[in-house]
């Protein structure tokens, strides 16, 4: 059956690492949806921001980028991608995404199957209540 998701004031969280500051916005995981076989939410990194070197052993991942420009290193191979260009992350490739630019930068993400990091996320990283207007 389908499901219909206001997504108006979802909660936005920040990644607790000054060095790799970014915010995140959980659309479906399972907290949300505990039968969804894919988790999904959008992710902000301001200028210089970055996510840790990581692989998802048993999950694809994609990021389609909504505003500026993401660079991605996937088993050693650099990519740059802009907005509404796609990425596509392989279960089991070594990956590290960070924002190198002097802008804003927004993209979707999406794992199948689901991955644990969602869940992590939300318990480790702050509610964030004020969040610069430019980030959305």
């Amino acid at each position: 059956m389908a499901e219909v998701y206001r997504l108006r004031n979802e909660e936005v969280y920040e990644a607790p690492e000054s060095e790799l500051r970014r915010f995140a916005r959980f659309f479906v995981d399972s907290s949300i949806a505990p039968n969804a076989r894919l988790d999904a939410g959008v992710f902000d990194y301001p200028p210089g921001a970055a996510c840790h070197e990581h692989v998802h052993e048993q999950a694809d991942e994609i990021y389609f980028v909504l505003q500026g420009e993401l660079r991605s290193v996937v088993n050693g191979l650099e990519h740059r991608i802009g907005r509404g260009d796609l990425l596509y992350i392989h279960a089991g490739e070594v990956h590290v995404t960070d924002n190198p630019t002097g802008e804003y930068t927004s993209f979707f993400a999406v794992h199948v199957p689901c991955v644990e990091d969602y869940d992590e996320f939300r318990r480790s990283w702050p509610k964030r209540l004020n969040v610069p207007e430019e980030a959305w």
